[in-house]
């Protein structure tokens, strides 16, 4: 073959393969442009026409951006720069990559957003012939990010805004607490003190016992809106113990059955089988279900029986509660275990309640390891709700021995006090309390006073509201700490959630009782820390780490 006809064989060959590249480009849905060195367009494939709107236009580069309407953002008012424009930076040997823009010219007038890479354009020995820009419509994709982006910072607005208002509750049911448990404990203690008179008339000591059983049913009113709270919040605290099963029953289940019995209902319990004689779990809590649940059997039944059945079914022991009652239809079991809700508006008005029982003993059981349900029930004929809890311990284990409750007459002789509380009423309680078990009592009108008597005399203890005018608890506290005080110091306050005892320890207390005072627990606290050498003086006593 002549070396003619071999060049023009190459030269067709070369053409043949020219004319696929061009027929790959042009049917390519991304947009391809082609500049050579000195900035003029020379390709330009139907899918950049389409995207941008505009054919390749033969003008110098400081034009194109206005052209084609490129800018750096939708709201932008003026195009971006010429040597900003992605094919002029790769005309100078920049690698763009990825890069969106928003375009918006006078066929554009809706706008698009593309995304472009750039490439410049080299021989074989590294010389700048031209740049090549790949790109595509992205408007959809870039909408959708921003839709997600927009989602996600309402998201997180919206969960700021629920921890701002969790805190806000809190801080609501803690106050609203204090405001209702610190009348509610003073009304509760002088009960105690006037069931204490011997010549009391029975007349009027029923009257006092009525008002003392309305009062402590109101305060477990408080403190099951005050659990709710610990439950949503996911703080809900249980005190695990070793104690006796069945012994922890027969005594909650005596109370309830002078209920059964006044309204001429039978409280009867059953057995079935081996029962662990100890559990290790939390007899306070155990004995809030059983309130909750045997009492709305009692308080829906108005003739009949209620039954309790008792049994171990490994790993749980499972406790049956049925009664012959009012019974639930199908369309509101649905509802039995919400907050706030009862099956029937005419119930709450007949029998009264919150609604919070069972959705209150539904957490507290789970918190202790099982959980409750209701098994059957039956318009007209009853229900059985069961509930269980897991053990702990097997029936061989015995509880470390505990101290007898019963409080000596002089437990406390000796022993001087010194009781920083504003409230006269609380004072005169506390006082009695005190010196009933003993004590030399001696009083403070508020935080200020309280840190003078505290100087001045010696005390083995001191009792420290929180909540007083001037100066309270918290910084008569820190202030006494910093001077060095090591006498136990012993808080006293309405708000009973977790972090008021933290940090009432924080600012330098060694204990801590909520109100309304148990007069047992307050002797034994006093007689425990009195008796304990001075503590040791505390570091940095007056910072109080919040």
């Amino acid at each position: 073959m002549s070396l003619k006809a071999s060049q023009q064989t190459h030269y067709g060959d070369l053409q043949n393969q020219l004319n696929l590249l061009e027929l790959i480009i042009d049917s390519m849905s991304e947009g391809v442009a082609v500049a050579d060195a000195t900035g003029q367009l020379i390709m330009f494939n139907p899918a950049a026409k389409e995207i941008l709107g505009l054919n390749a236009v033969q003008a110098a580069q400081e034009e194109w951006a206005s052209y084609y309407g490129l800018y750096y953002e939708e709201n932008a008012t003026t195009p971006i720069p010429t040597d900003k424009i992605p094919m002029v930076r790769a005309i100078h040997g920049e690698h763009v990559n990825n890069e969106v823009l928003y375009v918006r010219n006078t066929t554009r007038r809706g706008g698009l957003f593309i995304r472009l890479s750039a490439r410049p354009l080299r021989d074989k020995l590294g010389n700048l012939h031209g740049g090549l820009v790949v790109f595509q419509d992205v408007t959809e994709e870039k909408k959708a990010v921003d839709a997600l982006r927009q989602s996600e910072a309402k998201l997180r607005k919206a969960k700021e805004a629920a921890e701002v208002a969790s805190r806000a509750k809190s801080e609501f049911l803690a106050n609203i607490t204090h405001e209702i448990r610190t009348p509610l404990g003073i009304m509760l203690g002088f009960c105690d003190m006037l069931l204490e008179l011997p010549k009391l008339p029975d007349p009027h000591k029923e009257w006092i016992e009525v008002i003392r059983k309305n009062g402590g049913h109101l305060f477990s009113l408080v403190e099951g809106i005050l659990d709710l709270s610990k439950i949503e919040a996911g703080k809900l605290e249980t005190k695990k113990v070793t104690f006796p099963l069945i012994e922890e029953m027969a005594n909650t289940l005596s109370s309830l059955a002078q209920e059964a019995e006044a309204k001429g209902l039978a409280l009867e319990t059953t057995y079935q089988g081996a029962i662990p004689e100890y559990v290790h779990s939390c007899p306070v809590k155990l004995r809030q279900i059983f309130l909750n649940i045997i009492g709305n059997a009692i308080k829906f039944t108005d003739e009949g029986v209620i039954r309790v059945s008792v049994r171990y079914e490994k790993p749980l022991v499972e406790f049956e509660v049925s009664d012959t009652g009012v019974g639930i239809a199908d369309e509101h079991k649905g509802t039995l275990f919400k907050p706030f809700s009862q099956v029937d508006m005419s119930y709450t008005r007949k029998y009264g309640g919150t609604g919070l029982g069972l959705v209150l003993s539904r957490s507290l059981a789970e918190a202790l390891g099982g959980t409750l349900e209701l098994k059957e029930s039956t318009p007209g004929k009853g229900s059985m709700f069961r509930f269980s809890i897991h053990p702990g311990v097997t029936k061989q284990q015995r509880p470390k021995t505990v101290a007898s409750p019963l409080i000596a007459p002089d437990v406390l002789a000796g022993v001087k006090v010194l009781v920083v509380e504003d409230s006269l009423d609380n004072q005169v309680l506390l006082g009695h309390f005190l010196r009933s078990a003993g004590a030399e009592v001696h009083l403070a009108r508020n935080g200020a006073e309280g840190v003078t008597k505290a100087m001045s005399e010696k005390f083995d203890l001191v009792l420290m509201d929180i909540q007083m005018p001037e100066l309270d608890g918290y910084a008569a506290t820190r202030a006494l700490r910093a001077k060095g005080f090591k006498t136990p110091i012993i808080a006293l306050t309405a708000h009973a959630v977790r972090q008021e005892r933290s940090r009432c320890l924080r600012v330098g207390c060694d204990d801590y009782l909520s109100k309304p005072i148990d007069p047992s627990l307050l002797v034994r606290t006093v007689a425990k820390y009195a008796k304990k050498k001075p503590r040791p003086t505390l570091v940095n006593a007056g910072v109080e780490a919040e």
